[in-house]
């Protein structure tokens, strides 16, 4: 039995991204993360919610918020630069 791929649909119009090396990287000797907050849109339509979309700025900012101070405990600070966070260490 052949087993099917995984891999996300590219012809749809909600193609996943797989990360990359652009994604996570060193900036001054020390290790960066990219994290492009998502919104996932539970509560709306059926056919809407549970894809993820990148969230509006309103959302997005909140995102990074809570991320942030999530992380923070473990040395982490979570910064917002065009709407993407960007993890750094302390």
């Amino acid at each position: 039995m052949v087993s099917r791929s995984c891999r996300p649909a590219t012809s749809s119009r909600h193609a996943r991204r797989r990360p990359s090396s652009r994604d996570a990287g060193f900036a001054d000797g020390a290790p960066t993360l990219r994290l492009p907050p998502i919104d996932l849109r539970y509560g709306a339509r059926l056919t809407e919610s549970d894809t993820p979309r990148r969230a509006d700025p309103g959302a997005a900012q909140a995102i990074l918020a809570r991320l942030g101070a999530l992380s923070r405990p473990f040395g982490s600070i979570v910064e917002m630069r065009d709407g993407i966070g960007h993890a750094v260490p302390a």
